[in-house]
């Protein structure tokens, strides 16, 4: 990954983030890229979840993060596939600041499907690892990045989660850290529900409203009310801000790994007709490729 400029912050140091200091085993160093100034940002909200999200799933940590971002959030993640790659670009959607933890060293993303993910959010965000450049993901290292994740936020918002997940291991440290634990409840069927429930049986607030997550944080205050959609895309306007992706909004959500264009639609909002017109038209100007089974794949760098 090309990456900015890679900062080296020791604790100790004025820019440390000091809610980190609330671990038993702060890191000496962390290192940072992206808009390095708002190391510090308040206030943050993780949202964490299941790699192997359902829509719905993918859809509700969208859907949080932009009405987060409009109550004056930031979202922290993990950068993983699923729920973490969904929070990301919700909050990147909403023109947000949202704060990716690594398991690796900052020149090296994992997963490798996320590397435009990455690059977008080191331009709109930052980039935070307590990892060194040129470490490669190793299993142990995804425990401490939660562990760091629990640090930075108010609270933690779990999406998706089976009784085995690594996103209940970042909740219940965060609870162990004194933060908020929040959990949207599911199908009593699903196994990517289990992990939830189990956490609202033992005391994580239920969410079925961004209400339910600010009106826990009282300082912050709360603007106005929207339910999460159970079963319907996105409400709301959804087009990005930005001039480049005036003409094809399709494209911010389209990467180097490939995607299916009814999984773009239900996480951006965009209809499949005018999501078929645009990849027509990127593929036209050269800019997207497409794959057998109606699957994009981007084919160079904005």
């Amino acid at each position: 990954m090309q990456t900015s400029t890679i900062l080296a912050i020791s604790r100790g140091a004025p820019n440390y983030p000091p809610q980190l200091l609330d671990l038993h085993d702060p890191p000496a160093t962390i290192y940072a890229s992206g808009d390095v100034a708002l190391i510090n940002r308040q206030p943050l909200i993780a949202i964490v979840g299941a790699r192997a999200a359902s829509r719905q799933g993918l859809l509700d940590a969208a859907f949080l993060a932009q009405g987060l971002v409009e109550r004056g959030f930031g979202v922290v993640s993990g950068l993983a596939l699923g729920v973490d790659g969904a929070a990301h670009r919700g909050t990147l959607r909403a023109k947000g600041f949202t704060l990716a933890v690594g398991a690796t060293g900052l020149d090296v993303v994992y997963p490798p499907q996320h590397e435009q993910l990455a690059q977008e959010i080191a331009c709109q965000g930052l980039l935070l690892s307590e990892f060194p450049a040129g470490t490669a993901p190793k299993a142990f290292h995804f425990p401490r990045r939660n562990r760091l994740i629990a640090a930075l936020c108010l609270g933690v918002v779990v999406v998706e989660a089976a009784t085995k997940s690594g996103s209940l291991i970042t909740a219940h440290l965060a609870a162990e850290l004194g933060r908020e634990v929040f959990a949207l409840p599911g199908s009593i069927h699903s196994t990517l529900a289990k992990g939830c429930h189990r956490l609202i049986q033992s005391g994580a607030k239920l969410v079925t409203s961004i209400d339910d997550i600010v009106s826990e944080l009282p300082a912050y205050g709360l603007q106005t009310s929207r339910q999460i959609p159970l079963h319907s895309e996105i409400t709301g306007d959804l087009s990005p801000k930005s001039p480049v992706f005036a003409d094809f909004p399709l494209l911010r959500w389209i990467n180097y790994h490939p995607s299916s264009i009814d999984e773009i639609c239900l996480l951006s909002g965009i209809s499949t007709q005018e999501a078929l017109v645009q990849a027509l038209l990127l593929e036209a100007k050269g800019l997207i490729e497409r794959l057998p089974g109606e699957r994009l794949r981007l084919l160079q760098k904005q």
